[in-house]
C-alpha cells in the first residue's frame, strides 16, 4: 500500500467550498433577500422620508397659509390622523396647529393653519 492510496480513503475532497462571511459583508448591505427580518433596511429611520401628505407637510413648516384638498388629500389625511371628517365639524390634526375644515365661499375642502 503505497502512502497516496492509504490517505486516499481518508481525506476526501469537498464537493463545494467552505463559504464564510466576511465581517463587512452584512446581508442587508449585500442583498435585500437574504436578511428576512428586516429586508432591505439600510437607511436609519431618521433619514426615510414618510410617505405623508405634502400639503399638510408644507403647512407645518409655515406660520399661516390654506390649501384646498381634494378627494385623495382627505383619505390621507383620515389614515394619518386617525379622524373622521365631518363638513359641519372642523377636525384639528394633532397638535400641528393645522384645521381641517369645510369652506363654504369656496365650496371645497380645505387645510389651513
Amino acid at each position: 500500500m503505497t502512502f497516496k492510496d492509504y490517505f486516499h480513503n481518508k481525506i476526501k475532497p469537498k464537493d463545494k467550498p467552505l463559504e464564510t462571511k466576511k465581517r463587512h459583508m452584512h446581508p442587508t448591505l449585500r442583498d435585500v433577500n437574504s436578511h428576512s427580518k428586516h429586508p432591505g433596511r439600510v437607511v436609519p429611520h431618521m433619514h426615510r422620508t414618510i410617505k405623508a401628505n405634502q400639503k399638510v407637510e408644507s403647512l407645518k413648516k409655515k406660520t399661516t397659509g390654506r390649501y384646498i384638498c381634494n378627494n385623495n388629500d382627505i383619505k390621507e389625511i383620515e389614515t394619518e390622523f386617525n379622524l373622521n371628517f365631518d363638513r359641519e365639524k372642523p377636525k384639528s390634526l394633532g397638535n400641528t396647529g393645522i384645521i381641517l375644515r369645510y369652506d363654504p365661499v369656496l365650496s371645497a375642502v380645505v387645510v389651513e393653519k
